[in-house]
């Protein structure tokens, strides 16, 4: 007797499950984390980010990157809230700098950070502080072309990181 298409489809469907469902020391689970996070905005629009969850990836952030298309960004994942401090040393591009809780809440924006130019001290280049777990980077301009202000809530879901 062959299986029937519904039990080749559970089949599938069963394994997408696992896959999603794995712990996050799972292959699968690295995989997806690998391959960034989808950002729901609350006018619908999608943003793609890639995830800097550990100390070496938040450290290294965007740095160097000399473009950042509209609808890109990088999500920033920290173990929970905190104030957290983030600057545009060796950062290329400008950008709108979006914080949020731990709900996913913005909190504060950075809106426009411009880049430093090679020359600039350490001192003088720009800066943003906020409090949240999670810190979203996009292209300077996105955020209030999106509407996003204080209190809009952003949908995502990823690992939370125990450093």
């Amino acid at each position: 007797m062959k299986p029937s298409l519904a039990f080749h489809c559970l089949s599938l469907l069963s394994v997408a499950i696992v896959a999603a469902c794995g712990a996050p020391s799972s292959p699968q689970f690295q995989q997806a984390a690998d391959a960034g996070a989808a950002i729901a905005l609350p006018s619908g629009r999608i943003i793609r980010a890639e995830i800097a969850d550990d100390p070496a990836s938040r450290e290294k952030g965007l740095m160097f990157r000399k473009s950042l298309p509209r609808g890109r960004g990088m999500l920033f994942v920290f173990p929970g809230e905190t104030t957290l401090d983030f600057w545009m040393k060796n950062t290329l591009v400008p950008l709108d700098i979006v914080f949020l809780d731990a709900k996913g809440a913005v909190t504060h924006i950075a809106a426009g950070l411009e880049p430093p130019g090679p020359d600039v001290p350490d001192w003088a280049i720009p800066r943003a502080s906020g409090y949240g777990q999670y810190v979203l980077e996009i292209p300077a301009g996105e955020a209030a072309a999106d509407g996003l202000g204080v209190g809009s809530r952003l949908q995502f879901k990823v690992a939370i990181p125990r450093t």
